[in-house]
């Protein structure tokens, strides 16, 4: 009888820790996500974590660096997506008029019910689960304050690792369009890696595109940039040469435009970024050949 009775308990025990550990994971299977798990969090100080290296400081800025490219890269990607997805329907929207008449290879979304019909007809269908959603929403609007806290611990830790600054001046600019903080990545850049001539570039292209200022500051950061001995690419900084020479020659601030964007479409790596360089570039030559054969017109007609 007391076998029985001990037996009994100990099934119960066992069914009792099977329930709790199916409580347990539907709990956690239907618990609402919480984005700020993603994996970015402002960093503790960097004197902490230069400790907690042991010693690797390069180490540690390389894993904290390469964390915070992966989420930017899965951010733009997510962002691209759905500008993808909208352009498509804009598009096949565009191309629908009023008075179209069916055919049998004329749909309706609500008459096109196969998927293939589907995706052929209203574009790819988006895997995108609400985890993947909140998770963009939460990067879109904490980004920039949690870029910058990564960026600023990388480069305290190891000062002399220089693409961090590369990366921090780009998206400061052209990305937040935060000045301030594109003026302070800037500085700390040049101050600690002013032998790499992209850092001097920059910031001749902020004080002649973004806060104008007189020529002779300009030349100067395009003397230092030509006279750097290092370089974060693969290519030869012809471009502040080419720029150095065209100041000194006083050219057409139309065309010392061109040249700091071409520059500039050398140096950044985001296709969407590189797209928009390219259309201010083109639209600067329009502008200039457009100039010049008016200037040809009027001297015809006199």
């Amino acid at each position: 009888m007391k076998n029985l009775y001990k037996i009994i308990i100990a099934v119960t025990i066992v069914l009792l820790l099977l329930a709790l550990n199916y409580s347990q994971q539907n709990a956690f299977k239907y618990k609402p996500y919480n984005p700020e798990t993603a994996g970015l969090y402002e960093l503790s100080h960097p004197f902490l974590l230069k400790t907690l290296s042991l010693g690797n400081q390069q180490s540690m800025a390389d894993y904290l660096w390469i964390k915070l490219i992966l989420k930017i890269g899965e951010s733009e990607s997510m962002q691209h997506d759905g500008h993808e997805h909208h352009e498509e329907q804009n598009a096949e929207h565009q191309e629908k008029t009023i008075d179209e008449s069916k055919d049998e290879h004329t749909h309706t979304a609500e008459e096109c019910n196969d998927e293939s019909c589907k995706e052929h007809h209203h574009g790819p269908k988006l895997n995108r689960t609400k985890k993947d959603t909140l998770e963009h929403q939460y990067l879109q609007k904490n980004l920039p304050k949690i870029f910058h806290n990564y960026l600023n611990t990388i480069t305290d830790i190891d000062p002399k690792f220089a693409y961090p600054y590369h990366t921090a001046i780009v998206f400061s600019m052209f990305n937040f369009r935060d000045y301030e903080k594109t003026e302070y990545w800037m500085e700390k850049a040049i101050k600690n890696n002013p032998e790499y001539w992209e850092f001097h570039f920059y910031k001749a292209f902020y004080l002649f595109r973004i806060k104008p200022s007189p020529d002779s500051v300009i030349i100067q950061h395009l003397k230092n940039s030509v006279e750097a001995p290092k370089s974060l690419r693969i290519f030869h900084k012809n471009i502040s040469l080419a720029l150095l020479m065209a100041f000194n020659k006083k050219v057409n601030p139309i065309v010392k435009q061109i040249i700091f964007l071409e520059g500039l479409l050398e140096t950044v790596e985001g296709e969407q970024l590189k797209e928009k360089i390219i259309i201010q570039i083109n639209e600067l030559k329009k502008f200039l050949n457009d100039g010049v054969k008016s200037k040809r017109a009027d001297s015809k007609e006199t």
